[in-house]
């Protein structure tokens, strides 16, 4: 019975060393069977955390052909407008008009000192004078014969020649005072009293009466689209009143900065009483195929990073981002017009466009998508 005892405390130390190394190992194993999952999903948070999220717009182009009304700002004009300076060269002594005034036909406007001309004058009619008795002089001699008939004919000579010259000068006396050329309304002065001006440079602008027009600037893309369309127009201060305006020529070469051409409309109706250089809105209306689409987005859909204007379209399939660049019609307070670069279906991002690079990937906010028109 001893020896069965000894027996059995000789071999526990042994069993009590086993499981001692048994624990660690479970331990190590469930600990790895815990650990390997929570990894997972570490690594699928830090990757939904790298896609930023984005609220965005679809855009849709398909509507009616009534959506190709395009308006244009400008100005209303007279049909003639002329540009007047003196025909000789002065002083200008006085101003007789203020822009905006209504003159009629024959009305001093300016007037330069006429001093020198007056002078000038003077001397060729002293000079004319002098000529006019010394051919009366030869004309008795001749009678006479006591002259030749060619000291006559030099005596003719001269004194018509001075008259030529004094008439001239008197011209040019009288061209020291400038008129107005037709009924109209002053627009500017280029010039003031004490400035020196040369003949012939504009020193006041005269429009005159007649028909009315809207002057309007047209893009170059446009040119085509506004050509035997129809037009309405209707001033800014007062939208309530929009009258017929016909389309009558265009310029034929493109403002060298703005690089658009001026378009001319003759205004009808009430319109023919529009104030000149009031501010108006000519409306022009395209039909069918001709109608220009124009799609509204968000201002923070727009970016610019010196190459043109541009917006991020998001790819459907993988979900990253592409520029797309695109032409701008106008800008407006909250939303930017926009004439070409978009298509029907295109999802682009609506906000924080500035922080995005292409090719990221992103997720669209469950707000997201909403109908750009």
């Amino acid at each position: 019975m001893n020896s069965l005892l000894k027996s059995n405390a000789a071999a526990s130390p042994s069993v009590h060393t086993t499981r001692t190394r048994l624990i660690p190992l479970i331990v190590l194993i469930s600990a790895a069977g815990v650990t390997l999952p929570g990894c997972s999903r570490d690594e699928a948070t830090v990757k939904d955390r790298a896609a930023h999220v984005v609220r965005v717009v679809q855009i849709d182009t398909e509507r009616p052909a009534s959506s190709g009304n395009v308006n244009y700002t400008g100005v209303v004009r007279a049909r003639t407008e002329s540009q007047l300076g003196f025909r000789v060269a002065g002083k200008i002594s006085e101003r007789l008009v203020n822009a905006g005034e209504a003159v009629k036909t024959g009305q001093p406007l300016l007037k330069l000192d006429a001093t020198d001309y007056q002078l000038a004058l003077q001397a060729a009619r002293a000079v004319h004078k002098q000529a006019s008795l010394e051919l009366e002089r030869v004309r008795v001699l001749v009678e006479k014969r006591a002259e030749s008939r060619d000291v006559l004919e030099k005596a003719v000579a001269a004194a018509e020649s001075s008259a030529a010259l004094a008439e001239q000068l008197a011209n040019q006396a009288g061209y020291t005072t400038l008129y107005a050329d037709a009924d109209g309304v002053v627009m500017t002065t280029l010039a003031e009293p004490g400035q020196v001006v040369a003949a012939g440079q504009p020193v006041l602008v005269l429009a005159k009466d007649g028909p009315r027009e809207a002057a309007v600037d047209i893009p170059e893309r446009s040119l085509e689209r506004i050509r035997g369309q129809q037009a309405t127009a209707q001033l800014y201060l007062n939208s309530e009143v929009r009258v017929p305006a016909t389309f009558r020529e265009i310029s034929g070469v493109a403002d060298p900065v703005a690089r658009t051409y001026q378009a001319r409309y003759v205004l009808e109706g009430d319109a023919a009483q529009f104030p000149l250089g009031a501010t108006v809105t000519v409306r022009v209306t395209a039909a069918g195929d001709d109608a220009e689409k124009i799609t509204e987005i968000p201002l923070g859909s727009l970016i610019d990073r010196g190459d043109g204007a541009a917006v991020w379209v998001v790819d459907a399939t993988t979900s990253t981002l592409q520029k797309r660049a695109v032409s701008i019609a106008k800008l407006g307070a909250e939303t930017a017009s926009i004439r070409d670069g978009l298509k029907h279906g295109d999802v682009v991002v609506a906000l924080g466009a500035q922080l995005l690079n292409p090719g990221e990937t992103v997720r669209v906010a469950k707000s997201s998508p909403k109908e750009a028109k």
